[in-house]
């Protein structure tokens, strides 16, 4: 389920961050930016965070199936300023 929320977030992201409408990009990019923050660390980051002692196939088992669009937003989610 977090996979198929994620990948619900980031397409809209996308579509709303590629928008001509310069309002609309102006008026979502920080909740945008704050959504992902919350989404990405609830279903990913402090999954691999609480395994930081575990090998890595366990560690990153949550972020396997992310699509390369997906996992970027997920890592992006502290550095996202757009």
């Amino acid at each position: 389920m977090p996979h198929d929320y994620y990948h619900a977030f980031v397409t809209e992201a996308i579509r709303l961050y590629t928008s001509t409408d310069p309002e609309i990009q102006s008026f979502l990019k920080q909740p945008i930016a704050d959504q992902n923050r919350r989404i990405a660390n609830h279903y990913f980051i402090k999954a691999i965070n609480d395994l930081h002692e575990s090998p890595d196939n366990l560690r990153f088992v949550t972020i396997n199936a992310l699509p390369v669009n997906e996992l970027y937003f997920c890592w992006l989610q502290e550095e996202m300023n757009w």
